[in-house]
């Protein structure tokens, strides 16, 4: 019956309906008292459920800007190679209009030099 009441929401007021018939009629205590726990988790999950589609919808988009990413993989000895790379990018490239940088490891010096627009 538990898993009747919470797999099916949308039934709500017949569900009461047939709940309250049952209380009415002559069951054992243990009836009863079962019968009310699960109406108690049918409606706590019932408000639960619908107060986190509530709390997703206001959640606001992340923007992310719509800039070119130039990113940089680790690689210890590619560090040299990623700063050849950076020179090369400097030289031919734009780089100053909204250009966005990342790197991890050695990577991530290459990401910083071109993004402080560090001479190579």
């Amino acid at each position: 019956f538990c898993q009747h009441v919470t797999s099916n929401m949308t039934r709500y007021s017949g569900l009461l309906l047939n709940l309250f018939y049952n209380l009415i009629g002559h069951r054992s205590k243990r009836q009863t008292l079962i019968v009310f726990i699960c109406f108690y988790a049918a409606i706590r999950t019932y408000f639960t459920n619908k107060r986190k589609i509530k709390e997703l919808q206001q959640m606001k988009k992340i923007k992310i800007k719509d800039a070119p990413l130039i990113t940089f993989t680790g690689g210890g000895v590619l560090g040299f190679y990623y700063q050849g790379i950076c020179a090369y990018l400097r030289d031919n490239f734009d780089l100053e209009n909204g250009v966005r940088f990342a790197g991890i490891s050695a990577g991530s010096t290459a990401a910083a030099s071109l993004a402080a627009r560090l001479p190579t």
